[in-house]
């Protein structure tokens, strides 16, 4: 596959498209990926292939906002009644200098006179209270694992990748048939292309090689983790 019909430099004619995608160097066309075969066509102006995504304009009746507003009703109760939104109805009114005639209530805060003496004796209590919660929930997480420490550009860098092998083979357990050494060749092969030209994609699938990589290490651990469970469970039934 010529890898130029899935790399795109951004033109004009490709925006809104549905198979346009951001990758870390650059803009690709995912169209393989949605419709398992390569684009027929170049990206761009000759780009035959374009699906765009039009979202119907929301409409509401303007007259009745209107006279909703004299009648002294706020945005939100507005936009209810017309099937707006809060953030529509704020800009209309903004367009058209259009005032609220019914005023913004602050919810009353009831304010508690106290001595400087009650709150002196308050202050070791309230520390206390604040140790005491701080400490319990340094407790409570330590030694669990921070998931949200993993880049978020790794995780979408696999799933991207997961979800072409589902198109491809329609099954999105195949890879656990498929033995540990066909995974580490394929890494390897992927890691070769990858220190050749890091901006390199697959022929296949036209994603990065970075990536085939990174799915590939993915099902490695899986599986050397797997294995390490079977083999704890079978010791034990042997113990047993």
């Amino acid at each position: 596959m010529d890898t130029r019909l899935l790399k795109q430099n951004w033109n004009p004619a490709c925006k809104g498209c549905i198979y346009s995608g951001v990758v870390d160097f650059g803009r690709v066309c995912l169209y393989i990926l949605y419709q398992h075969q390569m684009r027929p066509c170049p990206a761009g102006e000759g780009c035959t292939v374009k699906e765009t995504i039009r979202m119907p304009k929301k409409s509401w009746d303007e007259a009745r906002a209107r006279q909703l507003i004299e009648d002294g009703m706020d945005d939100v109760a507005v936009a209810d009644a017309v099937g707006a939104t809060e953030g529509a109805i704020r800009s209309w009114r903004g367009r058209n200098r259009i005032k609220l005639k019914c005023s913004s209530r602050k919810p009353t805060t009831v304010i508690e006179h106290r001595t400087s003496e009650d709150k002196t004796m308050d202050e070791p209590k309230e520390k206390a209270v604040t140790e005491q919660t701080d400490s319990q929930g340094a407790k409570a997480d330590k030694g669990k694992l921070r998931p949200t420490l993993v880049p978020v550009s790794l995780i979408r860098a696999v799933a991207t990748v997961r979800e072409y092998g589902c198109y491809k083979y329609h099954d999105p357990e195949n890879w656990r048939r498929v033995g540990p050494q066909r995974y580490r060749d394929a890494l390897y092969r992927h890691w070769l292309a990858y220190l050749a030209d890091p901006g390199g994609v697959d022929e296949e699938s036209g994603l990065p090689h970075l990536w085939h990589l990174a799915c590939n290490a993915a099902f490695l651990i899986e599986m050397e983790e797997s294995r390490e469970k079977e083999s704890f469970v079978g010791q034990n039934r042997g113990q047993a």
